[in-house]
């Protein structure tokens, strides 16, 4: 990722063989970068691996549950879920609770730490960015989601001000796990979200803002090496194409919905849980892509200092490679980084 004051840009990688399994044992030296197409140096490279649960595992994260926070000794990972999605009745905000417990079930495990908080757009004070602050005490964790009620989101769910403020609410998270982590990985578990695939099409008066808001959100992330995980309540649907949804609106508009959250989550290496009722085999996914990857760094050649997307490409010396990461990074303007662009 690219991380202020380092010129380095760091990318978390997964490699896997045909069979989907993990494959271990790589050096950097079995690694190649390229940005936009030119071959990059490897300045730096680790190999992360944090146990993922068995079932015993989570036998014992429910039984410590309510064990005091151990606050900064955590070695697990560190998760932010961001509960979001348009202000429903009872049995939608059910579903978010529900849903969220269900993360906790597949995906939490005895030394991970995770905030809770609710999409209001950016936070005035560090007070209110979480509902539930980091804590490793899983009941704290659940108590949070359970507050969740339609009044918390703070918007009605839908318009541009909705989107606006949840592109905010992420960029803002970001920041403060970049200031807390120093660049180690997190991940931000997204519920609920809605945002737009094309902003021109359905807010034109609002596009301008819609797509800053993206960029700085997507460039925080970026920049603090935080994944981004878009929870999809709406799970498998047959409606793909339905012009006579209301709630869907044209033809074609769900599958656009399901695309932006996909965008989302590849901009910064996370992955979309959209389109499937399998919301355990998805969470244990994503415990698992956050426990074990290989992290790379590397300055680049030229200094990127044009607020622009530059594509990333990793390749793998070994056959039947398949290799998973994000693809590129949006470079710091001149105007607001003077430091990184001197």
């Amino acid at each position: 990722m690219f991380r202020a004051g380092a010129q380095l840009v760091q990318i978390d990688v997964r490699v896997t063989d045909r069979e989907g399994r993990f494959m271990s044992g790589l050096s950097g030296e079995d690694f190649e970068i390229l940005e936009d197409g030119e071959p990059q140096r490897i300045a730096f490279f680790s190999f992360v691996d944090i146990p993922v649960m068995n079932k015993a595992d989570r036998t014992l994260a429910s039984a410590s549950a309510t064990r005091p926070d151990d606050g900064e000794k955590a070695d697990g990972r560190t998760y932010v879920m961001l509960l979001d999605g348009p202000a429903g009745g009872p049995d939608h905000v059910q579903q978010m609770r529900s849903v969220a417990r269900l993360f906790l079930d597949q995906a939490f495990g005895p030394a991970d730490r995770m905030a809770v908080t609710f999409a209001k757009g950016k936070f005035r004070a560090q007070a209110e960015m979480t509902e539930q602050g980091f804590t490793t005490n899983r009941r704290a964790i659940e108590a949070a989601v359970d507050r969740l009620a339609p009044e918390t989101r703070g918007t009605s769910g839908s318009g541009a001000d909705s989107v606006v403020n949840t592109y905010r609410a992420i960029e803002d998270i970001s920041e403060r796990l970049g200031t807390m982590l120093g660049g180690r990985r997190s991940a931000i578990v997204w519920v609920g979200g809605i945002v737009p695939f094309n902003p021109a099409e359905r807010f034109p008066k609002h596009a301008a803002e819609i797509g800053v808001a993206y960029l700085h959100a997507i460039s925080a992330a970026n920049r603090h090496n935080v994944a981004i995980y878009p929870v999809d309540l709406r799970g498998l649907t047959n409606r793909l194409s339905p012009p006579q949804a209301v709630s869907f609106g044209r033809s074609g508009e769900e599958l656009k919905r399901m695309s932006a959250l996909r965008v989302v989550a590849e901009d910064t290496g996370g992955e979309a849980v959209v389109g499937t009722n399998n919301y355990t085999e998805m969470f244990a996914r994503i415990a698992s892509h956050t426990s074990t990857y290989y992290l790379l760094g590397y300055q680049p050649a030229v200094v990127r200092c044009d607020g622009r997307f530059h594509a990333i490409t990793v390749r793998v010396k070994q056959a039947g490679a398949a290799v998973t990461a994000r693809r590129g990074y949006f470079a710091p303007e001149a105007n607001k980084s003077a430091a990184l662009c001197q």
